[in-house]
C-alpha cells in the first residue's frame, strides 16, 4: 500500500498528475484505505497510473481513448465513426487481423461442408 506521495516518488510522476488520474479515471481504481489519516492505494493502483501515464506520453491518446483502452465506456457519441476514432491504432490492427481470421474460418467451413455434402463450394458463396 502506498500513498500518492510515495507513488509519485517511485514513478517519478508529480502528485498532482496522480491525483488528476485518480479523479479522471476513478472507476478503474480500487478504493484507497485510510491509514493514520493518509489514503493508501494497493499496488494495482500504481500499475494503472503507470499505464495511463504511458498512454498519454508515448501514444498521445485522449482521455476517451484511454478510457476505451482500459475497458470502460467509449465516448458519449456512440456513432460508428466516433467509436472507430476512439480505438487505438493497435486495436484497429487487431480488428483487421480478426476480420482476416474470420474470412479464413468461413472458407474452411465452406470447404468442409463441401467435402461432407459433395456440394460445390460456390453454392455457399451467396449465403454470406
Amino acid at each position: 500500500m502506498k500513498s500518492i506521495a510515495q507513488m509519485a516518488k517511485s514513478l517519478d510522476i508529480s502528485s498532482s498528475t496522480i491525483r488528476e488520474y485518480l479523479s479522471r479515471f476513478e472507476e478503474f481504481f480500487p478504493d484507497p484505505v485510510e491509514h493514520e489519516g493518509v489514503k493508501e492505494y494497493p499496488p494495482e493502483a500504481e500499475d494503472l497510473i503507470k499505464k495511463i501515464y504511458g498512454y498519454y506520453q508515448t501514444s498521445g491518446m485522449t482521455k476517451e481513448e484511454i478510457r476505451v483502452k482500459l475497458g470502460g465506456p467509449g465516448p458519449v457519441d456512440q456513432s460508428p465513426s466516433a467509436a472507430v476514432a476512439a480505438m487505438a491504432p493497435m486495436d484497429m490492427a487487431q480488428f483487421e487481423q480478426l476480420g482476416e481470421r474470420f474470412e479464413r474460418l468461413i472458407t474452411t467451413i465452406e470447404n468442409l461442408t463441401s467435402a461432407i455434402t459433395g456440394a460445390n463450394v460456390e453454392t455457399f458463396k451467396g449465403i454470406r
